[in-house]
């Protein structure tokens, strides 16, 4: 199965545009299915490349939790007036 830049967008809930750079940018792989000498490619991607690169995108680090800060004790008085 193979998808067009229009149907992953509806997929993924982005813009038509947003696909095209993720192919042009090379994170997704795709071919065109436009005669060679056609000034306006047609791209498909197929379902490997797809699943790999939502592979690559759902591993991503986890953040990293803040640690509790400690809390002050009590200050001591400098007592100036004695």
């Amino acid at each position: 199965m193979t998808y067009t830049p229009k149907t992953l967008a509806e997929r993924w809930s982005s813009s038509d545009e947003h696909v095209l750079g993720l192919i042009h940018s090379g994170q997704l792989r795709a071919f065109s299915i436009s005669p060679p000498n056609s000034k306006r490619p047609r791209f498909r991607i197929p379902e490997d490349s797809v699943a790999e690169f939502e592979q690559q995108r759902s591993n991503r680090p986890q953040p990293v939790a803040q640690t509790a800060r400690r809390k002050r004790g009590q200050r001591q008085r400098v007592k100036f007036y004695t």
